[in-house]
């Protein structure tokens, strides 16, 4: 749920988070948004177009569309949270 989401990111050191754009009904924003707030980057999963929806917030967050396979979540994981250079 969102509220565990908002509880775990504030309790616990989060170095990256999947973050999927419906948990159990609710919209994600909340929590991308303690994120982003906190600079810990993340990876939206969703099988919705967000760029119609109405948060305009995460219009340029990095998403990965479902269905997905597992070689293109390492691929989005790995150009999200490893470091280049």
């Amino acid at each position: 749920t969102v509220e565990k989401a908002l509880a775990l990111i504030g309790e616990a050191e989060v170095d990256g988070a999947l973050l999927d754009m419906n948990l159990r009904g609710e919209h994600v924003l909340p929590a991308a948004e303690k994120l982003m707030a906190r600079n810990v980057p993340f990876l939206l999963v969703t099988g919705y177009d967000i760029r119609s929806g109405n948060a305009p917030a995460l219009n340029d967050a990095p998403r990965l569309s479902k269905p997905f396979s597992l070689q293109s979540l390492s691929a989005a994981m790995t150009d999200r949270f490893v470091p280049h250079g």
